[in-house]
């Protein structure tokens, strides 16, 4: 994964699961692993997320999403699952 990628990625990750912590002890709830482990995760999801919108209006940046394949995959599943679900709604909606 290239520093312009991982870089913002673990900073954003670190900081989410940052202000997990300080709320979770503020609040007096239990930290769960779990949900550090996702808040890190999405804190790469923002990223990459970010990185194949911006691929779309600049040449730099498709040729760093051409490099991240596991992205473009995760966007793929994720299309395919709210259109999945719209269909679904509508097949099922009673009204």
């Amino acid at each position: 994964m290239d520093k312009i990628v991982f870089l913002p990625s673990a900073i954003l990750g670190a900081l989410l699961v940052a202000s997990y912590l300080v709320l979770g002890f503020r609040r007096k709830t239990p930290i769960e692993l779990k949900n550090m482990v996702s808040l890190f995760l999405s804190g790469a999801g923002f990223v990459g997320g970010i990185l194949l919108l911006c691929g779309c209006f600049s040449e730099e940046a498709r040729k760093k999403v051409d490099d991240l394949p596991l992205y473009i995959f995760i966007a793929g599943m994720a299309v395919l699952y709210v259109s999945f679900q719209a269909a679904h709604r509508d097949f099922t909606d009673k009204k």
